[in-house]
């Protein structure tokens, strides 16, 4: 797909075949008996100010009948658009959803929406005991991290990207700086986080030339999922301690 033929409705025909394509290498990591769709994002990607950043969708959005929609890039389209405007959406968007409201933007209103580094939804990452389960999730995020290189590059209403947690062996900062460099992309720091604490922030910026990007990242090392709502509200503090930074980014 070149860039003046591209829509995300033939964007998500082409992660719809890819993920088919490429599926085999990577049934170990899906949930038995969970019938599941690709997810690369959620909400309006393409007209929101700041996007936060996930590593995939959860297997647990699509049980119960849960998530169930048409599996054809147009009946996706409208499902991944609109999935904050219907009625209840993941927990793992609550965090989130808290500590966007101190910088007065929500998944909601449809100015921010998110991003998943990969589509394919699978066992939590904390399942993942053995070596090549290990390795084979990693491997995963290397190879499905393009597709959410190539929708950054069409998200031209953004200014801001929101990263937590980890993603595979690395945070999520770390593992954005290593692979961007291969999809024409760079992460050039403006603060490094501090070597210890419960909740380490740093600041960055993901640029390219190439694309005409330059957006401004938040990162926090604590996830949104993390097991305590005293971890989570670490993340939302942090949000709150660093508004006005955060909030200059925001016309």
């Amino acid at each position: 797909m070149t860039f003046n033929t591209w829509t995300l409705r033939n964007y998500l025909s082409d992660v719809l075949l890819y993920v088919k394509r490429t599926e085999a290498p990577y049934a170990r990591l899906y949930c038995p008996g969970v019938r599941w769709h690709p997810i690369p994002f959620s909400g309006d990607v393409l007209g929101a100010r700041v996007l936060t950043v996930g590593v995939n969708p959860s297997a647990s959005e699509f049980k119960n009948g849960c998530g169930r929609v048409e599996i054809e890039a147009s009946g996706l389209e409208r499902h991944l658009v609109n999935y904050f405007k219907g009625g209840q959406t993941h927990r793992w968007f609550d965090t989130w959803t808290e500590a966007l409201s101190s910088v007065g933007v929500s998944y909601r209103g449809g100015s921010a929406a998110h991003l998943d580094l990969s589509p394919r939804a699978t066992m939590s990452m904390s399942s993942f005991k053995d070596k090549e389960s290990v390795t084979c999730f990693n491997k995963m995020l290397d190879d499905d991290v393009s597709h959410f290189f190539d929708l950054l590059k069409h998200s031209h209403s953004a200014q801001a990207l929101f990263l937590a947690g980890c993603a595979g062996r690395w945070y999520m900062n770390e593992f954005l700086r290593r692979v961007a460099p291969v999809h024409g992309f760079h992460l050039e720091v403006e603060k490094e986080p501090e070597s210890s604490g419960d909740a380490k922030v740093g600041f960055y910026r993901l640029l390219s030339e190439r694309w005409g990007i330059d957006i401004p990242i938040f990162f926090c090392s604590v996830s949104p999922s993390a097991q305590t709502a005293r971890q989570r509200n670490l993340l939302i503090d942090q949000i709150k301690a660093n508004r006005a930074r955060i909030s200059s980014w925001l016309r």
